[in-house]
């Protein structure tokens, strides 16, 4: 019993070495009209991805000309009907969880080495003005 228990918290520990809370790192709220130009051109779209016959909604987009990021969903490891997502920034392979207490995820994008986060559930362009947005600092 007590090998059990202390390989289940080895576990736990060993799973979140690897990775950084989103919430850990430099951020701050900037208002719709402060945003890039770029990331507001993009931040309204809604595009899908097809994969294995199934239609998802593409939730990340990265903007910088070369790709630094990439975007990874998984199951959540107790709960399966809950996805998880994470970015890994692919020169030190950095992993960035996206656990928000304020955020509502419905759209992530990166420009350089920033993250850009919507705070409001189902956004709209003709309320854009209206939005706040987190930007997260990924370095």
């Amino acid at each position: 019993m007590k090998f059990r228990n202390i390989l289940v918290l080895f576990i736990i520990l060993f799973s979140s070495c690897n990775s950084t809370g989103i919430e850990n790192l430099n951020s701050s709220i900037i208002k719709y009209e402060n945003l890039p130009n770029e990331v507001k051109q993009v931040m309204f779209e809604s595009d899908y991805i097809e994969k294995d016959g199934n239609i998802t909604l593409k939730l990340f987009t990265e903007l910088n000309e070369t790709s630094k990021y990439e975007y990874i969903s998984k199951q959540h490891w107790l709960m399966s009907w809950v996805n998880e997502g994470e970015i890994v920034r692919n020169s030190d392979k950095n992993r960035f969880k996206l656990d928000f207490n304020s955020e509502h995820r419905s759209k992530y994008v990166i420009q350089n080495d920033y993250l850009y986060v919507p705070r409001h559930y189902n956004i709209y362009m003709k309320d854009s003005l209206t939005y706040s947005f987190s930007r997260f600092e990924l370095d």
